[in-house]
């Protein structure tokens, strides 16, 4: 993700930055891109939109720490995988 889709709120009355979040981003242009690539790129844009826009930037980053969390608590042998 680039640095630029990501937005700062600066709720307290200070100027402090008290959230971060995902910026809401235009959808992508086709430009040179084939119909294929353009389609995915709609897709992938679609999927940015509907998951993370307007979503508080540590949200994604915990559920993947916890989901890596258990991947090696399985790896590791602490819980089964049946």
């Amino acid at each position: 993700m680039r640095a630029g889709q990501v937005g700062a709120d600066r709720g307290a009355a200070d100027g402090r930055i008290t959230a971060w979040a995902w910026r809401t981003v235009p959808p992508p242009e086709q430009g040179e891109r084939t119909d294929r690539q353009y389609r995915r790129d709609l897709d992938l844009h679609q999927a940015y939109q509907r998951t993370l826009a307007d979503q508080n930037i540590w949200q994604p980053f915990m559920l993947a720490t916890g989901f890596f969390g258990q991947v090696f608590r399985v790896l590791g042998g602490e819980i089964g995988t049946a």
